[in-house]
């Protein structure tokens, strides 16, 4: 139960850390969005993005338009895909040990 709550815990820290900074950097971002402009972008719209990266939903209603805004948001979804990886990792692992 423990490692389920450092999981949730880290994958909130993670919404709330890039949700922060896509608000921060958010002249790098549009929205994509029809009749939206770009200085139309609310906070909720950065952490909606942070979000479903970080479920893997792959949906994002932010366009990244520089370099910066791309290496956020790449850099969000490796976070999530090594997490997953390691939690399969864990997982599988328990399920080994008590076969045996």
């Amino acid at each position: 139960m423990r490692q389920v709550f450092q999981t949730f815990l880290f994958q909130l820290v993670s919404i709330l850390i890039f949700g922060t900074l896509y608000w921060i950097y958010n002249e790098d971002f549009s929205l994509n969005i029809k009749n939206k402009k770009k200085n139309d972008l609310k906070i909720l719209d950065c952490f909606f993005t942070s979000v479903t990266v970080q479920a893997g939903v792959g949906y994002s209603i932010l366009n990244p338009e520089t370099n910066r805004a791309v290496a956020l948001l790449m850099a969000q979804q490796l976070i999530m895909v090594f997490a997953n990886i390691l939690m399969l990792y864990l997982f599988s692992m328990h399920l080994l040990s008590k076969r045996k």
